[in-house]
């Protein structure tokens, strides 16, 4: 519960919360650099440049690798839309104690497919709202990227940010006081 109402589906800033992490992996599926946009937690002095941001180059495929805490994972998790419809969070599977989350990138042809490992089992495609389109999935396992990337959409805004804000610090921001 601690996991599910700290950091993931149950808490209403997981989105905000995993913002970061996924316009860094928008950007790379995307072979572009992640939106800077403020608000934002993104390191904008390494991220901002090609040389210590890699995407995909004329020189072939490239592995990502990120290292994060499992309450970062959290999150990230809940906000892809990964797990069962009920949104029923089990920790034991999803953020145990060296939780890995992988996101692979496949090219078949001109067709492009993203697969996502939880702890190195396959997510479902069926299950969960992590791709748009299901139907045109292969084994229920792979997503079109474009299918994938639709719903994600939302990372690029700051909309997932302003949650951040009380009522009071949004009226303070706006006539100019601190809330200090």
């Amino acid at each position: 519960m601690e996991k599910d109402f700290g950091f993931a589906a149950h808490n209403p800033l997981h989105k905000a919360l995993a913002t970061p992490w996924l316009r860094e992996l928008l950007a790379r599926l995307e072979d572009r650099l992640p939106v800077m946009t403020p608000p934002t937690s993104i390191n904008t002095t390494l991220d901002k440049d090609h040389e210590t941001f890699p995407i995909p180059s004329a020189n072939g495929p490239r592995a990502f690798v990120d290292f994060t805490h499992d309450n970062q994972l959290a999150p990230v998790i809940a906000a892809l839309g990964l797990g069962d419809e009920e949104h029923e969070w089990v920790t034991s599977l999803t953020t145990p104690f060296s939780g890995r989350l992988t996101v692979e990138k496949f090219e078949c042809g001109r067709d492009e497919y993203v697969r996502i490992l939880v702890n190195d089992q396959p997510a479902s495609v069926s299950k969960g709202s992590w791709c748009s389109d299901p139907t045109l999935s292969h084994n229920d396992q792979l997503c079109p990227l474009a299918a994938f990337v639709e719903p994600l959409k939302w990372v690029d805004q700051a909309n997932e940010w302003e949650k951040c804000y009380s009522k009071k610090e949004k009226k303070d921001q706006q006539s100019g006081l601190s809330s200090v």
